[in-house]
């Protein structure tokens, strides 16, 4: 065996072990998250949080079925904010989203 051939290893060797140790801390450093549920109840099939923007820190939340449902900023309900009737609920369809104007 050749110095070349030797030389050739050590570099094979450091770069595994580089690669190893890499994925190592790289999976070890990742953050634990948690979250935890403010809203739990009343609401049914749930697509969409949005803020209005509107200096009121409240906030909307769109239902499948076509309902509006506004929260105060520590998520106490205030109730339907709107409701769609006749929407279709089949499939895919449904109150997808909706926005606010900006001023």
């Amino acid at each position: 065996m050749t110095t070349k051939f030797y030389l050739h290893l050590f570099y094979r060797i450091q770069l595994l072990l580089f690669f190893i140790l890499g994925i190592t801390s790289a999976i070890t450093a990742q953050p634990i998250v948690s979250l935890t549920p403010v809203i739990t109840t009343g609401l049914s099939a749930p697509l969409q949080f949005v803020n209005a923007g509107d200096g009121s820190n409240r906030v909307f939340i769109v239902e499948k079925g076509g309902a509006v449902k506004v929260y105060d900023a520590s998520f106490n309900s205030l109730g339907t904010y709107v409701t769609v009737s006749n929407v279709s609920t089949d499939g895919e369809r449904g109150l997808l989203s909706i926005t606010f104007h900006p001023n």
